[in-house]
């Protein structure tokens, strides 16, 4: 049985946080071209049965575990021709990616999840979901390994560019604020693709998609801020302090909470 810790973040924040301090160098690739032959099918009730513990609050490692498990197994064990096929996949991704913050062996769970996406995005190139999630994942990578290091944030970056052709609105505008809060992160030129000018532009976009999604608030404000813009880093995170946030379980909203206080409190004064 692996090890978990208590969940306190979101998923996306999670990710683009761990960039911070990444020093991209060039070493091994990432495989996106490997995926799962279909199985002999008897996926259903896995997948039914997954769904279910996945669903149940409060939200659990080892009930994420379980769902995890099983829906990783209802991915493999589907055939080719199942219509489902797709959606056990990335929802085996979503789990994945879950259990992935809180899994002292998260490397090896996260490239069985781009294993997951290479095969729905080879199923349905049209879909959101697959290109999404790896890119989630690719983060989740190039934190862990410094020699995929580089190879990993290209394919996060190439993958949210696709999924901004998808559907730019999917995880509350997940796919600009996830490439946003990348070009925040990663380190400038010539090491990364850190860009606080892009950055700006996506978190801007992400933002206009739901201006109440904690995340897209918290990283427009931290651009400002880096832009010493601190007028706007005010306009954002007061009301956000005071009104709390919109969605999310306690402990997520107070990590949130605690993301903007900090940031507010290290402001320099405007004069």
């Amino acid at each position: 049985m692996r090890r978990f810790f208590t969940h306190r973040y979101t998923l996306v924040y999670l990710v683009v946080y761990g960039l911070m301090g990444m020093v991209p160098i060039d070493g091994c690739s990432v495989n996106t071209g490997v995926v799962l032959h279909g199985g002999k099918g008897g996926a259903t009730d896995l997948a039914k049965e997954a769904e279910s513990d996945f669903g149940r609050r409060p939200r659990t490692p080892e009930l994420v575990s379980q769902a995890y498990e099983g829906m990783a197994k209802a991915a493999q064990r589907s055939a080719a021709d199942d219509p489902l096929r797709y959606s056990y996949l990335v929802r085996a991704a979503r789990m994945g990616l879950w259990l992935a913050h809180h899994d002292e062996d998260h490397e090896f769970q996260t490239e069985d999840v781009i294993l997951f996406c290479n095969t729905a995005i080879a199923i349905d190139s049209s879909r959101v979901e697959g290109f999404y999630y790896r890119a989630v994942a690719m983060g989740l990578i190039a934190k862990a390994n410094k020699l995929k290091g580089r190879s990993a944030m290209n394919t996060m970056r190439s993958d949210l560019q696709a999924a901004l052709v998808r559907n730019p609105d999917f995880d509350h505008g997940g796919p600009h604020r996830i490439l946003g809060a990348l070009y925040l992160r990663a380190p400038g030129p010539p090491t990364g693709i850190g860009s606080t000018r892009r950055a700006l532009h996506h978190l801007l976009h992400a933002h206009q998609i739901d201006p109440k999604y904690p995340d897209n608030i918290l990283f427009l404000a931290e651009a400002y801020q880096k832009l010493k813009r601190f007028d706007q880093v005010k306009a954002l995170l007061i009301p956000f302090i005071d009104d709390g946030p919109s969605t999310g379980d306690e402990p997520a909203k107070q990590a949130w909470l605690d993301r903007a206080r900090k940031m507010l409190r290290s402001l320099k004064p405007t004069g």
